[in-house]
């Protein structure tokens, strides 16, 4: 270090008068009349030269760790390749199952202990429930719990070897930014690992839905009414279509930002330009609780809030 600060020329001129002084120590020369003041102008260039010091070493290590922060993105064909084998398909029937058919959504694996991430649609009141993985190994399964309110459900995988079990990360959705590019990997119609792309169109929605899964025997088709809500949706354009339910939504990084649930749709008509997930960030505490209790409690005040509109105003005499 010292001999480098010496070489360097910027360096060589705040340092060789410095040098001279402390260690030839001249006994003939101007320095020794004016010893005082000459020593004090070395402990002046001595702390300016170590401040320099201090703030170039700072600032290295500051950009340092801010190109640490960069954490690594992928391309979409890398960003399949890194999930396909996490995203499984669910299979189960119930009464409203016809003879041919069988209730259809998505999952995908949470840990290594077997645990799968669906929603409840397609795991409430359902009997032979079934774990497809990508490469067509089927599986039973039995359903841990589930939360009707975030449409969450958590099933686990019996005698499934621990090398077919590859968990996703949870990522922070609150890091989500309207514009940003996401995926979701799941299985339409029951066509296993099929990729969808999008952007996020909005966050944080308050959504009124009503489960309409059987009138038209479909676990993701939920038309827009005012029965439950739905706190922080994020909302995208990534199609969705009917067995896209329970899959996750995905960001660049290759982390689970969201699950998807729903679109938006008054004819039950698939892929219309605005799907909803529940946001990573919900799942983390309700699926946590699911695995430990079996359900999820949720704290709520007693007080629902609506739009003032210009009529409730005049109903109510308000200015």
């Amino acid at each position: 270090m010292i001999i480098w600060l010496i070489s360097n020329t910027y360096y060589q001129d705040i340092y060789m008068p410095i040098i001279y002084i402390l260690i030839l120590k001249p006994k003939n020369s101007t320095f020794k009349k004016k010893n005082i003041f000459y020593n004090h102008m070395v402990l002046i260039m001595m702390t300016v030269s170590l401040v320099t010091l201090i703030t170039i070493f700072y600032s290295l290590g500051d950009s340092f760790a801010i190109e640490n922060t960069f954490e690594q993105t992928y391309s979409l064909s890398e960003l399949f390749k890194k999930v396909e084998k996490s995203v499984v398909q669910v299979s189960s029937e119930d009464e409203t199952t016809d003879l041919f058919g069988s209730r259809l959504s998505s999952g995908f694996v949470y840990d290594t202990r077997g645990h799968i991430i669906t929603i409840n649609n397609v795991t409430s009141g359902a009997k032979d429930l079934h774990i497809i993985f990508s490469d067509g190994t089927i599986y039973d399964c039995e359903v841990i719990g589930s939360d009707p309110y975030s449409d969450l459900a958590v099933v686990l995988v019996k005698d499934v070897p621990k090398e077919k079990l590859f968990p996703l990360k949870l990522g922070n959705s609150s890091n989500l930014i309207v514009g940003e590019t996401v995926a979701a990997v799941g299985n339409p119609f029951g066509l296993s690992g099929s990729l969808t792309v999008g952007e996020v169109t909005s966050l944080d929605r308050l959504e009124q839905f009503t489960d309409i899964s059987k009138i038209v025997n479909n676990p993701d088709v939920i038309i827009q009414t005012d029965v439950s809500l739905f706190p922080d949706v994020i909302q995208t354009d990534v199609a969705l279509n009917s067995g896209s339910g329970g899959g996750p939504l995905l960001n660049l990084k290759g982390e689970v930002i969201g699950i998807n649930y729903a679109i938006y749709s008054y004819t039950g008509a698939f892929a219309s330009g605005i799907s909803y997930s529940i946001p990573s960030n919900n799942v983390k505490k309700v699926v946590e609780s699911i695995i430990a209790t079996g359900k999820y409690l949720h704290p709520y005040l007693g007080v629902v809030g609506i739009n003032l509109t210009p009529q409730l105003a005049k109903n109510f005499g308000l200015q």
